[in-house]
């Protein structure tokens, strides 16, 4: 199992609570647990996970603190659920909870795929999932040696 890194200071429920009420929904309880421990948080290893529906993988970056950092999930989220997907078909109520090297990652708090893991662009119209849950998603993180030719 990859071991993370609290980057930023830590956080408390009484933060959770207090997001939670703000974006109006619960967020997955292996999610918030992550955030208590670790506020985001990445490694000290470069991680990849591989996701079957493009046959293709994604090179993880890192998760967005809650609090204290330049890049917290309050304000990443200050323009509401599905702000980043204004041309999708359907609403999608997602956050925005991380980053990869080329993109950003979401987490649906829709009912049907409540806690999937998704990647996605600025120009993307609806964004591809990657993971059925938070915990699939981490446990699908792999460490990877950087190619020492790029």
């Amino acid at each position: 199992m990859i071991q993370f890194i609290a980057k930023e200071e830590l956080i408390e429920q009484t933060d959770i609570d207090a997001f939670e009420t703000f974006i109006g929904a619960t967020l997955p309880e292996a999610y918030k647990q992550h955030l208590l421990k670790y506020n985001g948080g990445g490694a000290d290893v470069n991680l990849t996970v591989y996701f079957e529906p493009l046959e293709d993988e994604i090179e993880f970056f890192k998760f967005l603190p809650l609090k204290y950092g330049g890049d917290e999930l309050q304000y990443a989220n200050s323009r509401g659920l599905g702000y980043y997907f204004p041309n999708a078909p359907t609403p999608i109520q997602h956050i925005r909870i991380g980053k990869t090297h080329t993109g950003s990652l979401s987490m649906s708090l829709d009912e049907e795929d409540y806690g999937a893991i998704f990647e996605f662009f600025p120009d993307t119209v609806v964004p591809y999932k990657i993971a059925n849950s938070f915990t699939e998603f981490i446990n699908g993180l792999v460490a990877y040696e950087e190619d020492p030719y790029n």
